[in-house]
């Protein structure tokens, strides 16, 4: 040993070798949010990916043992976040009932306080001496030179959740990674309550469609 320190994720070898197995596997999922929706979903080879935590973390625990903090830790999350609790929906089952509407030829700007207030735009939301803009292409084109930053041909999807959104964790980590894993790109987002509004390219617009409605 040459006395360096290997760094893995967030802990050292060291560190991480004086983790329980549970322990262990939660950390290196939770350090992948890529990783984590595929293991919520059931779609990895459980095995296989204990062999790589092991490989990955430098433990000397069992890939057996490992295995089956990661069969016992899938279970806990879907308990937690996905399956039904008692007075809630499953998570699932409530994206199934959210309305979704979408509006095409929009665009979005940034502005100063005083081109913003001139502006007939859907939305305004303001942050200091800046104002974020989303409205109708033919509204905003005039303040594009103006504008700190100026996007158009766009779409906005509006998702109309069921009540009680604000309190089932998860829903826009789902919506954001249907879209991520059909490469489509979010431009701009924002919530009012219950309803989550996504800014897409225009030409995205039928992937969305197909995947949320």
């Amino acid at each position: 040993m040459t006395g360096k320190t290997i760094i893995v994720g967030k802990k050292n070898i060291g560190e991480k070798k004086k983790l329980t197995a549970r322990e262990l596997v939660k950390e290196y999922i939770e350090e992948r949010p890529s990783l984590f929706t595929y293991f919520l979903d059931g779609m990895l080879n459980v095995k296989a990916l204990a062999r790589k935590v092991k490989q990955e973390t430098g433990t000397q625990k069992n890939e057996d043992a490992l295995a089956i903090a990661l069969h016992r830790l899938n279970e806990e999350i879907n308990k937690e976040y996905v399956r039904e609790r008692p007075g809630r929906k499953a998570l699932e089952q409530f994206l199934k009932e959210t309305e979704t509407n979408v509006y095409s030829d929009y665009a979005v700007a940034v502005l100063n306080e005083a081109n913003a207030s001139r502006i007939e735009a859907e939305v305004k939301i303001s942050f200091g001496k800046k104002t974020f803009v989303a409205g109708k292409r033919k509204n905003l084109e005039k303040f594009s030179k103006k504008a700190k930053f100026y996007k158009e041909n766009l779409a906005v999807v509006e998702l109309i959740h069921p009540e009680g959104a604000e309190d089932m964790s998860g829903i826009v980590f789902r919506v954001y990674w249907k879209l991520a894993e059909k490469g489509i790109n979010i431009v701009e987002t924002f919530s009012v309550w219950n309803v989550t509004y996504v800014v897409i390219e225009k030409d995205d617009l039928k992937k969305v469609v197909g995947l949320l409605m």
